[in-house]
């Protein structure tokens, strides 16, 4: 029965908002830079699938889980501004908060500066400058984030003679 375990809890990224694949629980804590998977407060969860960001799914108002790198962690300082999120101090390029989203409707535009608190995540995607992330709704509770890798990080390619991949190995 591990091996279902295992399948379910994976978790498929089809969002640009982190690498599109198929990701798999790490166990690891979490930390500036990891990638996780978390439910969002009701409120925030219910907007996001109002407008389409987000699918339906097993958290607070049945709304799916959303998958974002982590930027800031309890203690940094974050300041979101017209000019884009700056994180103790430093800016974070492509942040830069857009005023409305890809179908022309306007998005949240929160202008602060605060410390994240213990039990919150500031999360942030740099990948997409469309992501739906906390330069829109802030530091969010993180009650059971989910530190997720792509499975793709633990298979490498081997090469044959031909010059193409002819199978892979686990690293």
């Amino acid at each position: 029965m591990d091996w279902l375990r295992r399948i379910l809890s994976l978790w498929i990224n089809l969002s640009p908002s982190v690498p599109l694949g198929v990701y798999r629980p790490t166990g690891a804590p979490v930390t500036r830079g990891a990638i996780v998977v978390v439910c969002l407060p009701s409120a925030i969860g219910r907007f996001a699938r109002e407008r389409g960001y987000l699918g339906y799914g097993p958290c607070p108002g049945n709304v799916e889980r959303l998958g974002k790198r982590v930027a800031a962690v309890a203690g940094d300082t974050v300041e979101i501004g017209a000019q884009g999120v700056r994180i103790n101090g430093f800016a974070i390029p492509g942040s830069r908060p857009l005023p409305t989203d890809s179908r022309g409707r306007p998005l949240p535009q929160r202008r602060a500066r605060v410390v994240v608190r213990p039990g919150e995540l500031f999360l942030l995607s740099t990948d997409n400058r469309r992501s739906f992330d906390g330069r829109y709704f802030g530091s969010v509770a993180a009650g059971d984030p989910i530190v997720v890798r792509n499975v793709l990080d633990d298979v490498r390619i081997v090469p044959c003679s031909s010059g193409l991949g002819c199978g892979y190995r686990e690293r």
